[in-house]
Protein backbone atom coordinates (compact mmCIF):
# COMPACT_ATOMS: atom_id res chain seq x y z
CA UNK A 1 0.00 0.00 0.00
CA UNK A 2 1.10 3.61 -0.94
CA UNK A 3 0.49 6.49 1.10
CA UNK A 4 0.62 10.01 -0.35
CA UNK A 5 -0.83 13.82 0.83
CA UNK A 6 -3.74 15.14 -1.68
CA UNK A 7 -3.77 19.05 -1.20
CA UNK A 8 -6.20 20.78 -3.87
CA UNK A 9 -7.27 23.98 -4.40
CA UNK A 10 -10.98 24.46 -3.56
CA UNK A 11 -12.29 26.94 -6.93
CA UNK A 12 -15.81 27.52 -8.02
CA UNK A 13 -15.17 26.10 -11.72
CA UNK A 14 -12.35 25.96 -14.07
CA UNK A 15 -8.98 23.83 -13.12
CA UNK A 16 -7.26 23.79 -9.43
CA UNK A 17 -3.93 23.11 -7.95
CA UNK A 18 -3.24 19.71 -7.03
CA UNK A 19 -0.19 18.27 -5.12
CA UNK A 20 0.37 14.86 -4.49
CA UNK A 21 3.67 13.93 -2.20
CA UNK A 22 4.35 10.14 -1.71
CA UNK A 23 4.69 9.50 2.23
CA UNK A 24 5.06 5.93 2.14
CA UNK A 25 6.91 4.98 4.95
CA UNK A 26 8.02 8.02 6.52
CA UNK A 27 7.31 8.92 10.18
CA UNK A 28 4.69 10.99 11.99
CA UNK A 29 7.18 13.96 12.14
CA UNK A 30 7.97 13.85 8.46
CA UNK A 31 5.09 13.46 7.18
CA UNK A 32 3.90 17.11 9.24
CA UNK A 33 7.34 18.65 7.19
CA UNK A 34 5.75 17.89 3.98
CA UNK A 35 2.44 18.92 5.03
CA UNK A 36 4.02 22.08 5.90
CA UNK A 37 5.57 22.93 2.84
CA UNK A 38 2.63 21.67 1.22
CA UNK A 39 0.63 24.25 3.01
CA UNK A 40 3.39 26.87 2.53
CA UNK A 41 2.82 26.43 -1.48
CA UNK A 42 -0.94 27.39 -1.30
CA UNK A 43 -0.60 30.12 0.85
CA UNK A 44 -3.65 31.80 1.70
CA UNK A 45 -5.83 29.98 -0.98
CA UNK A 46 -8.21 27.46 0.32
CA UNK A 47 -8.05 23.90 0.04
CA UNK A 48 -8.56 20.41 1.01
CA UNK A 49 -5.95 17.90 2.46
CA UNK A 50 -6.66 14.34 2.50
CA UNK A 51 -4.34 11.06 3.38
CA UNK A 52 -4.49 9.24 1.04
CA UNK A 53 -4.79 5.18 1.22
CA UNK A 54 -3.35 3.99 -2.11
CA UNK A 55 -4.14 -0.18 -1.98
CA UNK A 56 -4.50 -0.12 -6.11
CA UNK A 57 -1.23 -2.40 -6.55
CA UNK A 58 -2.69 -4.63 -3.85
CA UNK A 59 -5.98 -4.83 -6.07
CA UNK A 60 -7.63 -3.14 -3.69
CA UNK A 61 -9.54 0.30 -3.08
CA UNK A 62 -8.16 3.91 -2.28
CA UNK A 63 -9.46 5.19 1.24
CA UNK A 64 -9.22 9.16 2.04
CA UNK A 65 -8.76 10.71 5.58
CA UNK A 66 -8.98 14.66 5.76
CA UNK A 67 -5.69 16.08 7.49
CA UNK A 68 -5.34 19.32 9.38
Amino acid sequence: MKTYLDLAEIVDCGEREFIRADVTGMTEAQITEVKTAMKAVMGSTPYTLDRHFCRHEDNGTCTMQPES
